[in-house]
């Protein structure tokens, strides 16, 4: 099951704001309602820390699938990648959302046994799309 780390296509650029955006907005409301709380406006200067999580996110994404191998890679807390052959998923899912849609973006969602869920977010569409289809039928 050996494979190399090297070689993963990244997100688009244009998908950084979406990576970094949601964490900047609960960081910022997180820190509001902290200051409130406190009567101090110094936990907003937590907030951009949001943003900087998004943006580690942002970089740690890539994929692959080569010779029947797939590698998926993203970051919640640390960075995790999941080396499998593609052969032996379970199911693999194809999301867009409205937004995704108008900005041309998708996620694909691969799940293997044991509950193991490789999940590449923002992704171009057509790139998802060709992932997907090249990850074929069970």
């Amino acid at each position: 099951m050996a494979d190399s780390l090297d070689g993963l296509a990244a997100p688009p650029g244009r998908a950084l704001r979406r990576y970094a955006l949601p964490p900047l907005v609960a960081t910022t409301l997180l820190g509001a309602v902290a200051a409130v709380a406190l009567s101090s406006p110094w936990p907003l200067l937590a907030a951009p820390l949001g943003a900087v999580y998004g943006v580690l996110g942002f970089r740690a994404a890539g994929w692959r699938l080569q010779d029947g191998r797939l590698a998926i890679r993203s970051r919640r807390l640390a960075r995790s990648t999941v080396l499998a052959p593609a052969a032996g998923r379970e199911s693999h899912d194809l999301d867009q959302s409205v937004l995704q849609r108008r900005a041309r973006l998708a996620d694909v969602v691969v799940a293997f046994g044991k509950g193991t869920i490789a999940r590449i977010r923002h992704l171009d569409a057509d790139d998802a799309r060709g992932l997907w289809a090249a990850i074929g039928p069970r």
